[in-house]
């Protein structure tokens, strides 16, 4: 239902919500679907399941898997993508509040 979501009527005001919210308390609830579904996402080609895959974790603060938002973001170096370079650094700036280092 989530993917739906995402991969339909998309834009950035109801992803961030969806993707924050959303995924991110499924993933809190259920840890061991989050390799799949990362997986599935960044091979997906869509941007929306890509942003999504970076922002899940946005409110997670020092609980971040960083190895899974390191993994997320090798995966999509070099977009030329703005929603997705605008995740990237969104989701840096926010853990960077939490864990300065």
């Amino acid at each position: 239902m989530l993917e739906f979501m995402i991969t339909n009527k998309s834009w950035w005001d109801s992803i961030d919500f969806i993707a924050i919210n959303l995924v991110g308390e499924y993933f809190k609830i259920y840890p061991c679907q989050i390799a799949t579904y990362v997986d599935k996402w960044l091979k997906s080609g869509n941007i929306w399941l890509q942003y999504s895959a970076i922002l899940f974790q946005l409110k997670y603060k020092q609980n971040l898997d960083t190895e899974m938002l390191s993994y997320v973001i090798n995966n999509l170096l070099g977009s030329k993508e703005f929603f997705i370079n605008k995740a990237i650094g969104w989701i840096l700036r926010e853990y960077g509040k939490s864990n300065p280092t």
